[in-house]
């Protein structure tokens, strides 16, 4: 959100609500306005959600008291600022109160979870792509795309209620995924010949820009005798995950940059291997040959930052749109799909794909490769140009 708001023109001005804390302070930083949301979630209630989009959990943190008081506190500060558009980064409510309010919704979104991608034009993997799971993707994934999409009970009756409170009906999934203007976050050749419905525009990659210099000591890392790795698993990763990750390369010939502090609790920091150096967030943009190789959770972001800088890398995809992220460059040759049980025992998997990574220099080659093409286009530029254009369609009150 924060670097489509910087490619907008200066007449247009962006103003951010924001719900939950944790990344909150990035808007304040990038020097937006930011009016208040609802109370945020807990780091419970937090982790619990994200389970949720991951597939690990039916149970989700939105009940129908705080999708009402969202709803609400939305529905207001359309009207008080007098918004010609909303532009949501998967904010569950923003389909309701943007509708209720008549305005247009804009939806920057990855491929993997658009509408054409869940009608089953090309199925999520809902496992890895190897062995049982290709047989499990083969025969379900298409019609798990299409359940989601369509059956209104697997939408939360909290979600359904509360819009139809406010004249909004929703009908299942593809209503909360849907927008009149929808932008897809990738390159036209990811989308493999797939036709998109009309408001659907592939954009190009968007990813964080922080806007932060590359730390003292990881250029000196850098400069050291051993490969350096960046170790990073963006906004959903876990404390298990990370846990399983730093224990499966201590002892490696390598030295890892990790900002992973935020998954860590304080008694866990004793088991950190030595070659592991933790740090706050990075300028992952800037770590374009600073760093050898990376290990990623598979968010599409990271990955996007990965293939744009040109570093080979291993994601271990935590859910289904994860994994489609992780196979795309996977495919093109410059990354290692792995799953989480890949991690144990020992991490041996995970060890073996990072020295294929390191060792082999068909990864690096096809890696810069993929970031020619991604240098050539702007996401966020392409975003604000469609989105400028839209305002200019409507009528002015």
């Amino acid at each position: 959100m924060i670097e489509v708001a910087r490619a907008l023109p200066s007449h247009v001005e962006p103003i951010f609500l924001v719900h939950d804390t944790g990344f909150d302070h990035l808007v304040d930083a990038a020097g937006f306005r930011r009016v208040p949301g609802s109370p945020s979630l807990s780091p419970a209630q937090q982790a619990q959600a994200i389970a949720a989009d991951q597939g690990h959990t039916w149970r989700h943190p939105f009940t129908r008291e705080r999708v009402a008081h969202r709803v609400v506190t939305e529905r207001r500060a359309i009207r008080r600022l007098g918004a010609g558009a909303v532009l949501h980064g998967t904010n569950p409510t923003s389909p309701i109160s943007a509708r209720a309010e008549r305005v247009p919704l804009v939806y920057p979104v990855p491929y993997a979870w658009s509408a054409p991608m869940l009608a089953g034009q090309r199925p999520l993997p809902l496992a890895m792509e190897r062995g049982a799971g290709r047989v499990v993707n083969r025969l379900l994934s298409p019609l798990a795309g299409r359940l989601a999409t369509r059956v209104p009970g697997l939408l939360p009756r909290s979600f359904r209620e509360v819009a139809a409170e406010h004249g909004v009906r929703l009908r299942g999934l593809f209503d909360l995924l849907g927008a009149d203007i929808t932008l897809l976050t990738c390159l036209e050749e990811e989308l493999d010949g797939a036709e998109l419905p009309a408001g659907h525009h592939a954009v190009g990659p968007i990813f964080a820009h922080l806007d932060a210099p590359v730390p003292a000591s990881v250029e000196e890392l850098a400069a050291g005798p051993r490969p350096l790795v960046y170790m990073a698993f963006g906004s959903s990763g876990s404390r298990r995950l990370a846990l399983r990750a730093l224990a499966a390369v201590a002892g490696e010939e390598i030295e890892v940059i990790a900002p992973l502090r935020q998954y860590l609790r304080p008694e866990d920091h004793s088991r950190v291997p030595p070659n592991v150096h933790l740090t706050d967030l990075l300028p992952a943009h800037s770590l374009g040959g600073v760093v050898d190789a990376a290990i990623l959770h598979g968010g599409q972001g990271t990955v996007q930052t990965a293939t744009a800088t040109g570093v080979p890398f291993i994601g271990i995809g935590q859910s289904a749109e994860q994994r489609w992220n992780v196979d795309v460059c996977a495919r093109d040759g410059h990354a290692v799909a792995l799953a989480s049980g890949d991690l144990k025992p020992g991490g041996r998997r995970l060890r073996r794909a990072l020295r294929s990574v390191l060792d082999d220099p068909a990864y690096r080659e096809r890696a810069r490769e993929a970031s020619v093409r991604y240098r050539a286009v702007d996401g966020a530029a392409g975003s604000a140009r469609i989105i400028t254009e839209l305002l200019a369609r409507q009528p002015r009150s």
